[in-house]
C-alpha cells in the first residue's frame, strides 16, 4: 500500500471569469480579507516562492527583492486587464462551461437559424456549438442572436 500523500503546494489554477468579480478588501494594516482574500494569498505566496527560496528566514530577504516582486505583480495584474479588455467576442457559457451548455445548445440553435438562415449550413456540432457559445440573449425579446462584429 502506497504511503499516504500529504497536501502539494498551491498551483492556482482557479481561473477567474470576470475580473469585475474579483475584488481584494484590504484592513487597516494591509491585510487581504474578504471572499477571494484566501485566493488573493496563494496567488502572492506562490509569485513570491518563485522568486525567493523557501529555506530562506524573512529577516535575511533583502527588503528591494520584495519590493520587485510586488511590482511584478502589479505589472502581470495590468497586463491580464489590457487582454481581457482586447477580447471583443468572449464565450458566453454560462457557469457551467462549455458543459453546462451541452443541455441547452440545440433550443439555442434552433432560435439563432430561425434568426440568421446562412447558419442552416453549418453541418459539425463544434461549430455549432462554438457559434451558440457567442450568442447573447436579447434582453427584450429573450431571444438568442449574435453579435453585431462578428460575420458567423
Amino acid at each position: 500500500m502506497p504511503p499516504k500523500r500529504k497536501r502539494g503546494t498551491a498551483k492556482c489554477l482557479k481561473m477567474i471569469k470576470d475580473p469585475k468579480d474579483f475584488k481584494i478588501e484590504f484592513d487597516s494594516n494591509g491585510l487581504a480579507i474578504g471572499e477571494n482574500a484566501a485566493f488573493f494569498m496563494s496567488w502572492v505566496g506562490k509569485a513570491f516562492r518563485k522568486k525567493i527560496p523557501y529555506y530562506q528566514l524573512v529577516k535575511d530577504i533583502d527588503k528591494q527583492l520584495y519590493n520587485d516582486v510586488w511590482v511584478s505583480l502589479k505589472k502581470s495584474s495590468q497586463k491580464a486587464k489590457i487582454s481581457a479588455g482586447k477580447n471583443i467576442d468572449p464565450a458566453r457559457v454560462g457557469r457551467g462551461g462549455f458543459l453546462g451548455l451541452d443541455k441547452v445548445w440545440e433550443d439555442r440553435w434552433i432560435q439563432l437559424v430561425l434568426r440568421y438562415l446562412h447558419l442552416a449550413h453549418m453541418e459539425d456540432r463544434r461549430s455549432r456549438i462554438y457559434t451558440v457559445s457567442r450568442a447573447i440573449c436579447n434582453l427584450v425579446t429573450k431571444l438568442f442572436e449574435l453579435g453585431p462584429h462578428k460575420a458567423y
